[in-house]
């Protein structure tokens, strides 16, 4: 018995799993198919990123600034007995970096 260690992160929390596999070959397909789709996620990233530039040309090392500003929010439900103060969490990669207070 052969195995695979993979280890990823979703939405900030982070999982470690320990596969088995019968053959080294099926270890090998496994694993070269897991970063087939990396290499593909890598990319379609780096496509959306290229698109949203519109053409802007990154140095290496430069950092892209984003501004979000919340405007509105409309339809929400009553959280308690009388009314709603709802709010907004932005994430990034999976964590929390900006929350509102009350809109």
């Amino acid at each position: 018995k052969r195995h695979v260690v993979v280890y990823c992160e979703h939405r900030g929390v982070s999982h470690t799993r320990h596969l088995i596999f019968d053959t080294d070959t099926q270890a090998q397909d496994f694993a070269t198919l897991i970063e087939d789709h990396k290499r593909e996620d890598e990319n379609r990233i780096a496509k959306k990123m290229r698109h949203a530039l519109g053409g802007i040309k990154l140095q290496p090392g430069e950092v892209v600034t984003l501004l979000i500003e919340i405007v509105s929010g409309s339809d929400l439900p009553i959280a308690d007995l009388t009314s709603s103060d709802p709010f907004v969490i932005c994430y990034l990669n999976g964590k929390e970096v900006h929350r509102t207070d009350h809109i």
